[in-house]
């Protein structure tokens, strides 16, 4: 190999080393922003606690009671003092005190109810367990149970405070998890398990 070529390649050599020497470092806030996380997405805005015009829209949409299987129903319009009757399924071998509590159990979650969820300032329940048809009988309510109390708003919000310290009917609801429907908490539990029977005796006393 002559001299001339050797020196070509040489020089050829350099070039290469200083082009790769140049080359430019990110600068210090390029690479903040190659590292920098995606943004978190927005939480969804927490959704209005639910109110409704009637009781009977409110029972409608929580579907705990309904007028095609009479579990439900209207004795008197709300254009008088409102009188609902509700009833849940009761079956053959259900023991007494079972079918008593849940009489007054529907009185005590639907009173409250619906003074956190409408602006009804008094009504009327009765409660009458519905014995299930079998082979021998149809459906039929058990009269003998039958309960009905008027409750007003004021004295609701009484019991309220006494049972739990607080005047706010929403105080009984919170958000899933999910965070998007109003679901009855412990507080409400505690009023419709725990202390029944002491909320229901202050409901007949008022």
């Amino acid at each position: 190999m002559n001299v001339k070529m050797i020196f070509v390649l040489l020089s050829l050599s350099l070039l290469i080393s200083c082009s790769e020497e140049t080359k430019e470092e990110p600068t210090v806030s390029e690479k903040i922003v190659e590292n920098e996380p995606e943004p978190e997405p927005e939480p969804e805005p927490e959704p209005e606690f639910p109110k409704y015009s009637s009781v009977l829209e409110m029972l409608q949409s929580s579907g705990d009671y309904r007028q095609d299987e009479g579990t439900l129903k209207i004795l008197s319009s709300e254009d008088e003092l409102l009188h609902i009757q509700l009833s849940k399924w009761v079956f053959e071998g259900d023991v007494e005190d079972t079918i008593t509590r849940q009489v007054k159990r529907n009185i005590v979650y639907v009173s409250f109810q619906t003074f956190a969820k409408t602006d009804i300032d008094e009504l009327t329940i009765t409660s009458v367990p519905l014995r299930m048809k079998d082979f021998e009988t149809q459906d039929r309510y058990l009269e003998e149970y039958k309960k009905t109390i008027t409750i007003d708003r004021e004295s609701a919000n009484e019991i309220l405070e006494k049972y739990l310290n607080t005047t706010s009917f929403q105080d009984l609801y919170e958000l899933d998890s999910s965070g998007q429907i109003w679901l009855p908490n412990n507080n409400f539990e505690e009023l419709r398990f725990d202390k029944l029977s002491a909320v229901f005796s202050d409901f007949e006393n008022l």
